[in-house]
């Protein structure tokens, strides 16, 4: 089908960073789904177009875009419920890098009831860290702590050990807004050391990948 092709080939160039080309490629998937018609697909090209619209800098068209994708899954007979969380998680960090944190934060607890119901654990901590620093920015540090420290034990089942890092970055800023300086500067640390770890580890792949 042309409009897989054409999602596939808009992927192709954002992953490139050619954000010119994924762009022009992802609006030509949108009228090829929308002719087909495909709104599974189409749903899919108006969610990387909204990934295109925030590399290029343009976070209300990137909004737009996820607006659109979830028309289309409203309006559908049949779509994808994870991509629909994929696309309020997208959206949820748009809103809140726009200053519409109260709207991120809605959408977000949208996007982790999904995931929470098809038992995507990994997609649920990014989420949940989503939310922690969606709620860090609003200033209930509570909130902020809670659901980071929930992401930090999925992280640790499922051994996502490089993005334990980050959300414990947000729960060591949380703790550090209640005051409690201690804990805060302990999970900071650990946190730095983490990225530390990782950053030899990635440097050491790279090298031995050159020299294959």
């Amino acid at each position: 089908m042309a409009s897989t092709a054409l999602v596939r080939n808009a992927t192709f160039f954002l992953d490139r960073a050619k954000v010119d080309e994924a762009l022009e490629g992802v609006r030509a998937a949108v009228r090829a789904a929308k002719a087909a018609p495909a709104p599974l697909l189409e749903m899919e090209a108006h969610h990387i177009e909204g990934e295109v619209q925030r590399e290029r800098g343009d976070l209300a068209q990137a909004v737009a875009a996820t607006d659109r994708a979830l028309e289309v899954a409203s309006s559908a007979e049949r779509t994808s419920t994870r991509l629909r969380a994929e696309v309020l998680r997208s959206r949820g960090t748009l809103l809140r890098r726009l200053g519409r944190v109260d709207d991120a934060i809605l959408a977000h607890q949208k996007a982790l009831t999904i995931f929470r119901d098809v038992g995507a654990r990994t997609h649920e901590a990014r989420t949940r860290n989503a939310l922690a620093y969606a709620y860090l920015v609003k200033g209930h540090y509570e909130e902020s702590i809670a659901h980071a420290g929930n992401a930090v034990r999925i992280d640790l089942e499922s051994g996502a050990r490089m993005q334990v890092a980050k959300t414990l970055t947000n729960l060591g800023h949380a703790f550090a807004r209640l005051g409690v300086s201690k804990r805060a500067g302990a999970l900071l640390e650990q946190a730095r050391q983490m990225h530390i770890r990782y950053s030899r580890r990635r440097r050491a792949f790279r090298h031995v990948a050159c020299e294959c």
